[in-house]
């Protein structure tokens, strides 16, 4: 991995499996130029060290010959992509035994959220083990 602070990363591969994989999960940016995701990153010369760095992706070119990934990417803050959020780390949530509760949600229970609010706005919040899931919108123009 290679980064760049004038908005690019490359990314080699070892294997053709791999790299194709990648090509099929990033390849759904190139359908809209809002299209965009966050890359994070912990390597050496991508972040400081031992620091998790978001990068924001908007586009991706592919090199098959090389199994290179060229993506052209902004480094970010996270405060700047995410005025809400909790990233956490090193905690395992083994599987729910059979007939033990999944959703965060009672899919069974009739469930409604007031959407009358400014947006951007979070509508409903719920804790899960060490993990919180928000739910919220925001218009774009």
């Amino acid at each position: 991995m290679d980064c760049n602070a004038n908005s690019s990363i490359a990314m080699s591969f070892i294997s053709n499996s791999t790299y194709k994989s990648a090509m099929a999960f990033w390849n759904w940016v190139h359908f809209s130029e809002e299209r965009s995701f966050i890359l994070i990153t912990n390597f050496d010369g991508c972040s400081m060290d031992k620091v998790r760095q978001p990068w924001i992706v908007s586009n991706v070119d592919y090199d098959p010959a090389q199994l290179m990934v060229h993506l052209n990417a902004t480094q970010n803050f996270w405060p700047e992509i995410a005025q809400t959020f909790s990233l956490d780390f090193g905690k395992y949530m083994p599987s729910p035994q059979p007939g033990q509760k999944r959703s965060i949600i009672d899919v069974t229970q009739s469930f409604s959220i007031n959407l009358n609010h400014p947006l951007p706005q979070a509508f409903y919040q719920t804790q899960q083990c060490p993990t919180t899931f928000p739910i919220a919108s925001s218009l774009r123009n």
